[in-house]
């Protein structure tokens, strides 16, 4: 019996025919399949947007419109919506919140800049009061480009921690609005060392979180200008300088200022620490913040300036001063917990020509604590305001339980409306 093998393959010219078929229909499909998929986004931004203009007019019956973005932000996230809504899927696409008529607007590069969607129709021409939300500076400079001379707002929303950190450092001044889901992993730091970088970063309430906790090591600056607003920050890592390493959460030294405003700020040894360079002349700013710790709640050394306002620390050591800091209390609460409320120390031979003395200057302010003041070497405390342990300053230091609550040697005098504790 004869065995016949006819089976043949394709020839090339079959082959050739068939990949150019499959082309074709690539050609035809890939398209289509991209404009559906590009539909299915922009319905869904259209949708999210929507639902966030809702938000918008809810709280605008109750508080009237607006004043800036970060309000935006802020009645947004209260509704749910965090800052990585303000970016949308589509490609191409951006929110613009339109401040005269308090509506966010979807807008299509794609499309010369069209508003594919508004809840209403009554927006103006885009201007000044036009707020585009970006997170990259890609689309930063394609905005730009877009509209050259309007003047439009553009303001940064990072919704990720390497975005933040290549965009924290450069020259001039940025104001940059923080998702609250940015993640800030064990090794990075936000770390300010530009000294022409003058950065604010808008947080409206958020924190900075590490896999769903409070972040480890979450501020540092050396250089430049920092302002930090409305943030939950917290701390269990370590910063390391020339005198060894230590546990905060915001960390400042050089010839850095460091503004805090509004800020929640938890640390496991300090909350705030810095300013300890020798030849440093940091500087940092307080305002309306809670500061906690299990040990010292603001910590600040050679040549730093630290000046307080409206501000709550409660902890074991609500303030450590040395070598030549100063601190001012304007107003707020302090109550130390177990420890005692102001340490100072001082060595004269290591302090610079004309800051041979910490200074503690107390404007104003309610204080508790069982042990006021502790003091090693040079220093002074000058109190011309404020209330400690319920008493008037003045009458106060003028009891033999003041002079009880100091250690280290020092002697309280009173002249007019100034008490002065001084070694």
């Amino acid at each position: 019996m004869i065995n016949r093998n006819n089976k043949k393959g394709f020839t090339i010219v079959e082959l050739v025919i068939v990949i150019a078929v499959i082309v074709i229909l690539a050609a035809v499909l890939i398209p289509t399949f991209s404009g559906i998929i590009r539909k299915a986004n922009i319905s869904a931004d259209t949708q999210l947007v929507k639902n966030m203009n809702t938000a918008l007019a809810a709280d605008e019956t109750v508080n009237g419109k607006p004043e800036d973005f970060n309000d935006v932000i802020a009645i947004v996230r209260d509704a749910g919506y965090i800052l990585s809504a303000f970016n949308p899927t589509t490609e191409g696409c951006y929110v613009v919140w339109e401040k005269e008529s308090n509506q966010l607007l979807l807008v299509d590069s794609k499309k010369d800049f069209e508003v594919i969607y508004s809840v209403k129709d009554g927006y103006g021409e885009p201007d000044n009061s036009w707020y585009f939300a970006v997170d990259s500076e890609e689309a930063k400079a394609e905005l730009k480009e877009a509209y050259k001379d309007i003047a439009i707002n553009i303001e940064m929303a990072l919704t990720n921690v390497d975005a933040l950190v290549g965009t924290i450092n450069k020259d001039g001044a940025q104001e940059l609005y923080v998702d609250e889901s940015l993640v800030i992993s064990a090794d990075k730091v936000i770390d300010v060392n530009n000294e022409n970088a003058s950065v604010t970063l808008k947080f409206s309430g958020a924190s900075l979180t590490t896999d769903g906790t409070i972040a480890k090591i979450p501020l540092n600056v050396t250089k430049g200008q920092l302002t930090v607003e409305d943030a939950v920050i917290g701390g269990a890592g370590e910063l390391t300088n020339e005198h060894g390493t230590f546990s905060t959460a915001v960390g400042f030294d050089g010839n850095s200022k460091l503004t805090l405003d509004g800020c929640n700020i938890r640390g496991t040894g300090n909350a705030v620490s810095g300013a300890n360079k020798i030849d440093g002349t940091a500087e940092i700013t307080i305002i309306d913040c809670t500061l906690s710790s299990d040990n010292v709640g603001l910590q600040i050394a050679t040549w730093g300036t630290a000046t307080l306002t409206n501000t709550n620390i409660d902890c074991p050591n609500p303030f450590f001063a040395s070598f030549g800091a100063v601190i001012n209390v304007e107003s707020g609460k302090y109550n130390s917990t177990s420890d005692c409320m102001i340490e100072i120390y001082d060595n004269t031979s290591k302090a610079p020509e004309g800051r041979k003395c910490t200074t503690v200057n107390i404007k104003g302010g309610d204080f508790t604590f069982n042990t006021f003041a502790k003091f090693n070497g040079s220093s002074k405390i000058v109190i011309t305001g404020g209330t400690f342990n319920g008493a008037n300053y003045l009458e106060y230091f003028a009891t033999e339980a003041a002079k009880a609550a100091i250690t280290g040697g020092a002697t309280i005098s009173i002249s007019g409306n100034t008490v002065t504790i001084s070694k």
